[in-house]
């Protein structure tokens, strides 16, 4: 579930993840149960089979529930050198790309928004029919490089917007 609040009062034979919500468990889960904004609260008669797996709030376990694996927090160690070495890396592709792309656009067109709004429509129209054409097969041939991926990316959100603006 990923937000609401989830009542189990049967069984249930897998896992069950609730990401913004409260879970309250009257029945059987014979997998785990991890709850990541949101309290579990286990009834006298919950079974859990797995484990009690909580990110933020500590679980309300009343007498008589049965936890067979362990309770236990999350605090996201694990992953979270890979996690800041992506962004990192995504941060540093995406900068880069756009330097690069800056850069491109002032060596090749240094006045360009003057030379468009000076410029005749029928040039402006070429212009326009050759970005239509010409944007999507660069976008492509940008993503085939890590660090081309980024101005890829933002060729394609491009190539969309001419092609919704042009319908």
């Amino acid at each position: 579930m990923l937000d609401g609040d989830v009542t189990i009062r049967g069984t249930v034979r897998d896992d069950i993840l609730v990401a913004d919500g409260d879970v309250a468990i009257r029945g059987n889960v014979r997998g785990d149960v991890v709850t990541a904004a949101g309290t579990a609260t286990l009834g006298r008669r919950a079974r859990v089979g797995g484990d009690l797996v909580y990110f933020d709030d500590k679980p309300v376990v009343s007498e008589g529930a049965r936890v067979e694996g362990d309770t236990k927090k999350f605090d996201g160690g694990e992953i979270a050198g890979v996690g800041g070495g992506l962004a990192i890396g995504f941060w540093l592709a995406v900068t880069l790309s756009m330097l690069v792309l800056g850069l491109l656009l002032l060596l090749l067109a240094p006045r360009a928004a003057d030379a468009d709004a000076k410029a005749p429509k029928g040039v402006a129209i070429g212009v326009g029919i050759g970005a239509f054409i010409l944007l999507p097969i660069i976008a492509v041939l940008a993503c085939v490089s890590i660090l081309g991926l980024p101005l890829g990316i933002v060729f394609c959100c491009c190539s969309c917007r001419c092609l919704r603006s042009a319908t």
